[in-house]
């Protein structure tokens, strides 16, 4: 005797309700993710801007240490600073147009009143018979546009104008002049600022600043300002 037919029986289990978000959570999501956006893009500006002061720096370095390796080496850049030139004094070309002027050496000339860059010359002497030195080969370097000169300090000594020539000498050391090396520079070294153990060049893009050093032994190095 077949059994009667079960009931077959249906659980209801409320359903659930799905929910998304707000417009006030996307929102705030949204500005979150902006400000943390902007803080990135802030810092990796002020990086970019000051790795353009940093490469500025080592620029002027390098440029310094060329100045000296052709002071020491003896090297002269020009032909003027030759003697195969005409005589600037005399007006007359030397009889043996042989190589025999003295260099003196190779400068850089950093100036307040013109704060985008700075000059690179060299130094010489006619032979023996004039004793006037004279300035050549005057190059002038220029900082990038965001980077100026901002300070000049000499250390032991003092400089009463805006102007520093740094002279890097034939033979070894360094010298340093209170003004325009056309006017201060002389073959005995005679017109440097006295006492002057070494001279601090300070670079600067209005947020990161970095000083070059050069001491009178012609030791140069860099550091970022703290």
């Amino acid at each position: 005797m077949d059994s009667a037919p079960q009931k077959l029986t249906t659980n209801h289990y409320p359903l659930k309700t799905k929910r998304g978000f707000s417009l006030i959570e996307l929102l705030v999501v949204i500005a979150i993710i902006g400000i943390l956006s902007s803080g990135a893009i802030a810092a990796y500006n002020n990086f970019n801007q000051g790795q353009v002061v940093r490469r500025a720096a080592l620029k002027l370095k390098s440029d310094l240490r060329e100045s000296q390796n052709r002071a020491t080496s003896g090297v002269k850049t020009t032909p003027t600073c030759k003697d195969d030139q005409v005589n600037n004094e005399t007006g007359v070309a030397p009889p043996d147009f042989l190589d025999d002027h003295v260099l003196l050496g190779h400068f850089v000339k950093f100036d307040l009143g013109i704060t985008t860059g700075y000059a690179r010359g060299e130094r010489c002497q006619w032979d023996t018979t004039v004793t006037t030195p004279f300035t050549v080969s005057t190059e002038t370097v220029s900082f990038p546009p965001s980077v100026t000169l901002e300070s000049i300090n000499v250390v032991g000594g003092s400089l009463t104008g805006n102007v520093l020539t740094v002279n890097f000498k034939s033979l070894k050391g360094v010298e340093f002049y209170d003004g325009d090396d056309t006017l201060i520079i002389n073959p005995d070294g005679s017109g440097s600022i006295a006492g002057v153990t070494s001279a601090v060049i300070r670079i600067t893009d209005g947020v990161n600043s970095y000083d070059l050093t050069i001491d009178r032994s012609g030791l140069i190095f860099e550091r970022r300002v703290p």
